[in-house]
C-alpha cells in the first residue's frame, strides 16, 4: 500500500504546475515541443501550437504536436512544454498521453496566466526575433553567456545591474545602461576566482538588496560566473558547494566550473574577513 501510495503522489507532483522561472529557463535553453493546452486562445509562444478545443483533447494535441515538429522543428521534441489553465485537467491528460506513448521523456506544466505575467515579452513574439537570454537562477538573480548581455534581453528582463567575469572588455549597448561591474579573469584552473569573487559578492548583495536585477555572466556561462553565482548562494543561503551547484544546474545545466575554480570554493578562502 505504502509503494502504491508513494507512486502516485509521485506522479501528481510531476503533473503540478511548475514555476514560471523554471518553464522560462527551459524554454530559453534550447528549443522544445511546446503546445498551448488552454481552452480560450491568446498570444501563443513563440514555436508553439495551440490545441484546438472543439477537437477531442487527445486528437487536438496530436494535431498541434505535429505542427511543431513538422513545421518549427524543435532542437528537442522529446522534452515537451504545456502552456495550462489554472484548472490544470486537460493539461494533465495531454501529459499523461505524451508520456504513456512515449513521445517524451519530460514534460513541464505552467500555468499560461502566471507565465504571460512574468514574461509577458516571450508571448506573442517572432521565434525569429528571440535574442539569447539569460537563464533565472532566483527571483532577482540571472546567469548567463556573453551573448544574453544584448539589448533585448536587458530591457525584457528589466536589468539594473550587470556583472562580468571575463578577460576582456564588454560594451553595454543599452540606453539607460545597467551598472556594470567588469573582474577580469581567464577561464584557467591556475586562476584566482577567490579575488573576483570577494569583489563581486558584494555588488551583488548590494544590487539586490536595493531592489535591483543582476545579469551575472562570462562568455559561456558556464564556468566563471557560476563559480561566483555559486559562491553567493553559498554565502546567502548556507549551502555547501554541492547543493548550490545543484540549485544552479536545476536551472542551467550547461554550468561547469573548472577544477581549479572548484578547489577554491571549497576551500571558501573568500569568506575570510580581509
Amino acid at each position: 500500500v505504502f509503494c502504491i501510495t508513494e507512486m502516485i503522489e509521485r506522479r501528481a507532483a510531476l503533473t503540478n504546475a511548475c514555476e514560471p522561472s523554471v518553464a522560462f529557463n527551459r524554454f530559453v535553453s534550447e528549443s522544445i515541443l511546446v503546445l498551448d493546452v488552454c481552452e480560450t486562445a491568446a498570444p501563443l509562444l513563440p514555436g508553439s501550437a495551440y490545441v484546438d478545443p472543439s477537437l477531442p483533447l487527445i486528437e487536438g494535441a496530436a494535431a498541434a504536436r505535429q505542427i511543431v515538429m513538422e513545421h518549427l522543428t524543435p532542437d528537442n521534441g522529446r522534452i515537451a512544454l504545456l502552456l495550462s489553465d489554472i484548472d490544470l485537467t486537460r493539461a494533465r491528460q495531454v501529459h499523461e498521453w505524451l508520456s504513456s506513448a512515449g513521445l517524451c521523456s519530460e514534460v513541464l506544466l505552467v500555468e499560461r496566466h502566471h507565465f504571460a505575467q512574468r514574461y509577458p515579452f516571450l508571448m506573442g513574439a517572432s521565434a525569429a526575433c528571440i535574442p539569447s537570454y539569460p537563464n533565472q537562477v532566483d527571483d532577482n538573480l540571472f546567469l548567463g553567456p556573453m551573448s544574453s548581455v544584448n539589448r533585448t534581453s536587458l530591457h525584457d528582463l528589466a536589468i539594473t545591474h550587470v556583472l562580468s567575469v571575463v578577460d576582456h572588455d564588454v560594451q553595454l549597448s543599452v540606453s539607460p545602461a545597467p551598472v556594470h561591474k567588469l573582474s577580469r579573469i581567464r577561464d584557467e584552473c591556475s586562476a584566482d576566482i577567490t579575488a573576483v569573487i570577494r569583489i563581486a559578492l558584494p555588488f551583488i548583495s548590494s544590487a539586490l538588496a536595493g531592489g535591483g536585477r543582476v545579469l551575472v555572466h562570462c562568455d559561456r556561462g558556464a564556468s566563471r560566473s557560476a563559480s561566483v553565482v555559486a559562491a553567493h548562494l553559498m554565502q546567502v543561503h548556507g549551502l555547501n558547494l554541492c547543493s548550490a551547484l545543484e540549485t544552479i544546474m536545476a536551472h542551467r545545466p550547461c554550468v561547469r566550473p573548472n577544477e581549479g575554480f572548484m578547489r577554491q570554493l571549497n576551500e571558501r578562502r573568500w569568506q575570510e574577513v580581509q
